[in-house]
């Protein structure tokens, strides 16, 4: 069974900042790896979303509303109250996405955007906030995507430390996309989803184990099938097109 962690009304009174709560989380999170959490929404509070806020870069597009940083800033107290009272009557709606399309490097071919509201983004870098904390412990050590205070400069400058100290002699380039195009991978929507923390439900009913960035798959005598539904290959041919592979120069 999956222990739960509750916080207390107690711990929610507390004079504590959020950001001492959130860091209390996470070294709940590291000490005891298989616990569950529930009860954060309390976090998306008044303190949060004007931190989110103000780490806004002043200089991105506006969203579908056309809302500018520095129009929300205008009555910002206000603002920022009346959206935590939408969000814990649960009567917040987020808008859609403004589309706009670039240029993309080295190409002829256009990379389309997706520019949220000013709101949307702050409520998305609340959450991000929050759940960072828990799944922050899960990631190895060399995972850099989309993860803070790490950039793709990070990575590179790993791997050619890697490359350069370690013996490599080859290096593989893969187009992500087109491998699970290719091998014929169907992901379901709602099994992918519930591949998280904790065990989750396959569309049959039975239990997935919780699979961890250390790549622990729990116990075996309880897997009931996968988060990925995967067709079998013929011949691993058909996706080697989208592997570039080299040897070191």
């Amino acid at each position: 069974m999956v222990e739960q962690s509750k916080e207390t009304p107690a711990e929610r009174r507390s004079g504590e900042p959020v950001e001492t709560k959130l860091l209390r989380i996470a070294a709940k999170a590291r000490r005891e790896r298989e616990l569950k959490f529930v009860n954060l929404y309390y976090l998306m509070n008044e303190e949060l979303l004007l931190k989110c806020f103000r780490r806004l870069s002043e200089d991105k597009a506006a969203g579908i509303d056309e809302v500018t940083k520095e129009e929300y800033a205008e009555n910002l107290e206000a603002n920022i109250k009346e959206l935590v009272s939408r969000l814990h009557r649960m009567a917040y709606r987020p808008q859609p996405v403004r589309r706009v399309y670039i240029p993309k490097a080295g190409s002829n071919k256009q990379r389309p955007l997706g520019i949220p509201s000013l709101e949307d983004k702050l409520v998305q870098s609340a959450l991000a906030k929050i759940l960072g904390a828990i799944y922050e412990e899960e990631f190895i050590e060399n995972s850099y995507g989309y993860r803070p205070e790490r950039s793709c400069h990070d990575a590179l400058r790993e791997l050619s430390q890697t490359v350069e100290n370690e013996g490599t002699n080859y290096i593989a380039e893969v187009d992500i996309k087109r491998v699970l195009r290719q091998c014929g991978t169907r992901l379901d929507d709602e099994d992918a989803r519930a591949a998280n923390r904790g065990q989750a439900s396959t569309t049959d009913g039975e239990e997935v184990p919780k699979v961890r960035g250390d790549g622990g798959r729990g116990d075996k005598s309880k897997r009931g099938g996968s988060a990925a539904r995967r067709q079998p290959l013929s011949d691993t041919s058909e996706y080697l097109p989208a592997l570039r592979l080299g040897p070191m120069v």
